[in-house]
């Protein structure tokens, strides 16, 4: 009986460490869920603090039906193992990091009634100080089917939508 408790508990701590380890290193935790609000009023773009980097990630079109009813799928954004953010519909938000190279993870979470194939993105960069980047995720759906893309976008084209996309402010539920 002894053996068979063992056996067990390494079976389920394996399990656990498999439902993390699916997840690239970029990514943060597998069973995080944020709370998403979008702020419409105009803000002052934000720039990079004395000695960090600022960075923008920008969601663009992310409406889909499925199932007959319209989807707005929720894209989480990790740096280096932590997510520091998330945005639904097409909005956007920036965070300041740290300079050096950076890994850059974008999650797609599903929705009931849509399977999710390369659910996840990854790309990693150099970050300097003072320096502003900008990323794109887009959602490319078909039915039942959702692709997601991570990409570095032009400056021009990301001021032309962080001018027309609300903010998008994110929190871990209380």
């Amino acid at each position: 009986m002894r053996v068979a408790l063992v056996l067990f508990l390494m079976a389920a701590s394996a399990f656990a460490q498999k439902r993390t380890a699916d997840l690239p290193a970029a990514c943060g935790p597998a069973d995080a869920h944020l709370t998403i609000g979008l702020e419409k009023a105009k803000h002052k773009e934000p720039q990079p603090e004395s000695g960090k980097a600022l960075v923008y990630f920008i969601q663009q079109q992310g409406t889909h039906v499925s199932q007959g009813e319209w989807v707005f799928p929720t894209v989480l954004l990790g740096v280096d193992g932590q997510w520091v953010g998330a945005y639904q519909d097409s909005s956007y938000f920036s965070v300041q990091v740290e300079p050096g190279e950076l890994r850059v993870c974008a999650l797609l979470q599903g929705h009931a009634g849509l399977s999710v194939k390369d659910q996840v993105e990854v790309l990693h960069f150099t970050a300097q100080a003072n320096k502003i980047y900008y990323f794109r995720t887009r959602v490319i759906s078909i039915p039942n089917t959702a692709y997601l893309f991570l990409d570095p976008v032009d400056r021009d084209e990301a001021e032309y939508r962080i001018a027309s996309y609300p903010l998008a402010l994110s929190r871990q539920p209380n």
